[in-house]
């Protein structure tokens, strides 16, 4: 997974990755777009990075669509584009 989309900030996932403001986040993004606990990406039970959004205030989406809290993990592809609040990461 990559910051920004640019190669620079890669981020490995070996069990689960938080995304958030909190300081106890595995990701830590300071911006008032991102939830203090926004996001998880998560290993399912086949082997595949999925994506839950755990934020009911500020979007989330992938390759430009929104998904929510209410919506099942969905599962990442290679270069898929997650966007927390207006930060994007390339997967």
């Amino acid at each position: 997974m990559t910051k920004d989309g640019r190669e620079s900030g890669r981020f490995n996932i070996m069990e689960s990755i938080i995304f958030g403001r909190n300081k106890d986040c595995d990701i830590k993004i300071t911006n008032k777009t991102v939830s203090k606990v926004h996001c998880k990406i998560a290993i399912d039970q086949n082997g595949h990075c999925c994506l839950m959004t755990i934020s009911q205030t500020n979007p989330t989406s992938l390759n430009g669509q929104p998904i929510t809290h209410k919506d099942d993990p969905v599962v990442l592809r290679d270069k898929d584009l997650i966007c927390l609040g207006d930060r994007p990461f390339k997967y």
